[in-house]
């Protein structure tokens, strides 16, 4: 009786032990430097259009393990820049996150209120 409540009592840590492991994945170094990976996410971001959209999203999607914060970055600039948006917005379905949702968001916004107070300004004149 005593070794079964012992057995039990580790019965949880093995259960989870996969659950646990599996979460972290080893990844090796990364294949570029910060600099030429920013250049390369440019660079996708710019030449994204129908015909090499779901390359495009597989090359991306590789690279995020490393570049997740610079990826970011550049699309939220080069929406900012508005460069090809009914390009990036394909992009962002299945690459964005948070992050980049609430940026978007802010600077969505923050256009349609200087839209506002220019339709408030040709209004008075």
């Amino acid at each position: 009786m005593r070794s079964h409540g012992q057995a039990l009592r580790f019965l949880p840590v093995l259960i989870l032990l996969p659950v646990a492991s599996a979460q972290f994945k080893v990844i090796g170094p990364a294949p570029y430097t910060q600099p030429v990976a920013r250049q390369r996410m440019k660079d996708l971001l710019q030449k994204t259009d129908p015909a090499n959209r779901s390359q495009t999203i597989q090359t991306i999607s590789g690279l995020l393990d490393w570049y997740r914060d610079i990826f970011d970055e550049e699309l939220i600039a080069a929406w900012q820049r508005n460069e090809g948006r009914e390009n990036l917005a394909e992009l962002m379905k299945p690459l964005a996150d948070a992050r980049v949702a609430a940026a978007i968001r802010g600077i969505l916004l923050a256009a349609a209120a200087a839209n506002d107070v220019q339709s408030d300004v040709r209004s008075d004149v």
